[in-house]
């Protein structure tokens, strides 16, 4: 049973978390417009490159924050 409720407060606190971004106007688009906007680029990149950037970085980075607040929660309840 706790294998099973590890596994599964993980996937959902990073599937969560995924879904979260593209919500709140953070997804790889979104920072890509901001940036542009801002008339910011990214070194060695074309601006309309910038999304396919982004998107290697940023919901791996979402999910991956999403994964260890679930890690700390689940460290939680097992305390």
């Amino acid at each position: 049973h706790a294998l099973f409720y590890i596994v599964f407060v993980l996937a959902t606190c990073a599937l969560f978390s995924k879904t979260w971004i593209e919500v709140s106007g953070s997804a790889p688009r979104d920072v890509a417009k901001q940036l542009q906007n801002q008339s910011m680029v990214m070194k060695g990149h074309r601006e309309t490159g910038m999304v396919s950037v982004l998107n290697r970085y940023i919901p791996t980075a979402a999910a991956f924050g999403g994964m260890a607040i679930g890690a700390i929660c689940v460290f939680a309840d097992f305390m």
